[in-house]
């Protein structure tokens, strides 16, 4: 939020490495679907600039995007109604006025957060995530953070970023695919979200061959380092 993290979005199953944030400024944001709240996941050790802290694992944070205006950044009341906070912190312990046991999976080794732990993945909307994270592990060697992350089926939507550019969406041999961040991969998938191909890359723009794709709908899932998107594209040959 304030420039100084990299945030990487989660949209598929799988297991996620999170390195300590002394040692790299990656944080990984899973965004609920169909509203506007997600979560943030960071990886806080008793190293560097956070050798002073409580407790060492991972930190979770419930973002309501709906808080964070300019308005209420300037007045500074983002968290002011303890029943409803903008960006508050899922504390692992659940108890919100001991900072020791907040992280993950930390003093009570708690190693799961979903909808029906406690604290809950629920969003301020009285809705289900939907998105269980568990087997939360700290390497003691690494400080490096694991775990394991379901939920994701299918595509859920297409939400374009006016950052990435991909043309034509009628394609017949190829689709051009540019970005003003350097593009980290591209996966296409068909209509039941299941993924066909996937590309590793480290340009700002490329070019992928769907000559042998089968005429039909399919979706094109773009990320890079700041910023993801899922585009619909026709194959007509």
């Amino acid at each position: 939020m304030l420039g100084w993290q990299t945030t990487k979005i989660i949209s598929s199953n799988g297991t996620y490495n999170l390195p300590a944030a002394t040692q790299d400024t990656i944080a990984y944001v899973i965004k609920a679907n169909g509203y506007d709240e997600e979560f943030y996941l960071e990886n806080r050790q008793w190293e560097g600039f956070d050798y002073e802290l409580q407790s060492h694992g991972m930190l979770i944070y419930h973002c309501d995007k709906s808080y964070l205006t300019p308005e209420r950044m300037d007045l500074n009341d983002i968290n002011v109604d303890p029943n409803h906070q903008g960006f508050d912190l899922e504390e692992a312990d659940n108890e919100n006025t001991d900072e020791s046991g907040d992280t993950y999976p930390g003093t009570l080794n708690n190693k799961s957060f979903t909808d029906a732990t406690n604290p809950s993945s629920m969003l301020w909307a009285s809705a289900n995530f939907n998105y269980p994270i568990v087997n939360i592990n700290e390497n003691s060697t690494t400080d490096v953070i694991s775990f394991d992350i379901s939920g994701f089926v299918g595509i859920n939507e297409v939400y374009e970023n006016a950052n990435i550019q991909i043309f034509p969406k009628l394609a017949n041999q190829y689709v051009e695919i540019s970005s003003t961040d350097k593009l980290d991969e591209i996966s296409i998938l068909n209509i039941q979200g299941q993924e066909l191909k996937k590309l590793k890359i480290n340009d700002l723009k490329t070019q992928v061959d769907v000559s042998k794709l089968e005429n039909g709908t399919y979706f094109i899932k773009t990320k890079t380092l700041n910023f993801d998107s899922v585009s619909k594209i026709v194959v007509l040959h």
